[in-house]
């Protein structure tokens, strides 16, 4: 899990992490909210 998050992050949360830092990490639980969306489809995509 972590690692795919990990994963996630560096791909898209890369960007963001450069401009915001800390907001990377809001971005990186959105794009992570897919792919939980994905494998978890029980749990709801908007997770905050």
């Amino acid at each position: 899990m972590a690692c795919k998050r990990c994963l996630w992050q560096r791909g898209m949360g890369a960007i963001a992490e450069d401009v915001g830092g800390e907001h990377a990490r809001s971005l990186g639980v959105v794009v992570g909210s897919l792919d939980v969306s994905v494998t978890n489809p029980s749990r709801p995509v908007v997770i905050l």
